[in-house]
């Protein structure tokens, strides 16, 4: 009877081993998985590695809008839209969603502006499967929840843009085009998306974040930082053996990749104050995407 080649490498190999052969990947070349990712949600990511140091783990949207007495599969699928929308109209900050035709209004705005459902599906009665990169606080709403769907995107990227000589991990720094830590002056990807926002408490606390309620910000903003505010605390870091630090893991295309990094910079600096911010999200993610392919092309070559 004939053995599935894979069944025979793991006789006769040790498990870590096959795991690191049986795979299309090679992260010394290209840090991140060759598989479909959604664009729009790797940002999020990328705001909570730059302002932790670390690998956002689960949070507390499931939490607070999943129905009561649900399995983690039922509240998935019971967090849609009409319902997000029901348990925000009821907060102090957003007035006047006092009805069935308000709240299908509100709802309405969450999916034009902050939130996605499931296979980019329409209607208030699916579930939400992702968070548009509308301001920082969206880092704090832990969709999707699983960080494997991001195919370590975000990872790759912030290596990229931190571009830390030495070591095996990111670490906390104020220096360079791209710092990590609470920055929201200094980083251009903070600056450009943190609007408002300050540290009150320790650094390292993850409900230290504010949003200083005068300052004036779009209505796509403005639906995401109060959702954010419910949860009351960003995510949890990541948990698991390696799975919290940041790996500092680049392409081997090191011109192509600072190519990239720089251009990200300039953009952000060049249009992030003067570009609508519906408009600055799709053009920012076009210039990921042209600056991606060409660290993928130049990596081939």
């Amino acid at each position: 009877m004939a053995i599935a080649p894979k069944a025979a490498a793991r006789a006769i190999l040790p498990p870590k081993m096959v795991k690191e052969l049986w795979t299309g990947n090679y992260t010394k070349a290209l840090p991140m998985t060759i598989q479909d990712f959604e664009l729009s949600a790797v940002l999020p990511a990328v705001f909570y590695m730059f302002r932790f140091g670390q690998r956002r783990g689960s949070g507390r949207f499931l939490k607070t809008f999943a129905l009561e007495g649900t399995t983690p599969r039922e509240g998935r699928q019971e967090t849609t839209i009409a319902r997000v929308a029901s348990v925000l109209a009821n907060e102090d900050h957003l007035a006047g969603f006092d009805d069935d035709h308000t709240r299908a209004i509100l709802g309405d705005l969450l999916l034009c502006f902050g939130l996605e459902n499931v296979h980019h599906e329409l209607g208030r009665d699916r579930q939400i499967q992702r968070a548009f990169p509308t301001h920082y606080l969206t880092s704090w709403i832990d969709l999707p929840d699983r960080a494997a769907h991001l195919r370590r995107v975000p990872e790759m990227l912030v290596a990229i843009l931190v571009n830390q000589k030495k070591g095996d991990h990111i670490e906390p720094q104020n220096e360079g085009l791209f710092s990590v830590g609470p920055n929201y002056d200094t980083n251009p990807l903070l600056h450009a998306f943190g609007v408002g926002m300050y540290v009150d408490g320790r650094q390292a606390d993850r409900s230290s974040d504010r949003f200083d309620e005068s300052k004036n910000v779009g209505l796509d903003q403005l639906l995401m930082i109060r959702l954010a505010q419910l949860l009351r605390s960003a995510p949890d870091k990541a948990r698991g053996k390696d799975a919290t630090r940041i790996p500092n893991e680049r392409p081997i295309a090191a011109l192509a990749a600072r190519h990239f990094s720089e251009d990200i910079r300039r953009f952000l600096r060049s249009y992030s104050s003067e570009i609508p911010r519906l408009a600055l999200v799709d053009m920012l993610e076009a210039c990921m995407v042209v600056g991606m392919t060409t660290v993928l092309t130049s990596v081939i070559k």
